[in-house]
């Protein structure tokens, strides 16, 4: 991949190897939280102990996978420790501090909003598609941003508008 010029071969692969780390951005993103809320209760032990669980997890994973999987287990094993350090640190919060999470309610949000998200997404693609059969050939250059930014926009306006539709509120613990 660190080559000059990129085969399809390692295009294909890099868009794996981008997508598998993706998957874990949201973790580690919750990681950053979690980790601060832990320094303004002026707990470092308990940070202490899940990075060193987290690397103990990633470093296991990374080994054990790069024999069988290569490059894609070495990405699949940091989402997967991740989600380890995410699954620690909330499970520290709430038997070290007390700190309840409503992780029903939230996972009740977010499969209202992958499903609001879904049309979205899948009405994009055919709105693109039957553009593009429209004008008679794949868009390119300046018109593919322009009919892309378009076709953004509405799909955002229609995540939008539809929200109530979904019952997905803004605040998705208020009952």
């Amino acid at each position: 991949l660190l080559s000059t010029k990129a085969t399809p071969e390692q295009i294909v692969k890099g868009s794996w190897l981008v997508t598998f780390y993706c998957n874990g951005l949201l973790f580690l993103c919750l990681n950053k939280i979690l980790m601060s809320m832990f320094y303004a209760l002026k707990d470092t032990t308990a940070t202490a102990i899940a990075a060193a669980v987290c690397t103990s997890i990633n470093t296991g994973l990374d080994l054990l996978s790069l024999k069988f999987f290569g490059s894609y287990g070495i990405a699949s094993s940091n989402t997967l420790s991740a989600i380890a350090m995410s699954i620690v640190a909330l499970t520290f919060l709430y038997k070290r501090h007390n700190i309840r999470f409503y992780i029903g309610l939230y996972l009740q949000f977010l499969i209202r909003y992958l499903a609001q998200v879904v049309l979205a997404c899948g009405l994009f693609y055919v709105s693109l598609k039957f553009l593009e059969t429209l004008w008679g050939a794949p868009f390119h250059d300046l018109m593919y941003w322009i009919v892309i930014s378009a076709l953004a926009a509405g799909c955002v306006f229609l995540i939008f508008i539809t929200r109530t539709l979904f019952g997905v509120k803004v605040y998705f613990l208020r009952k």
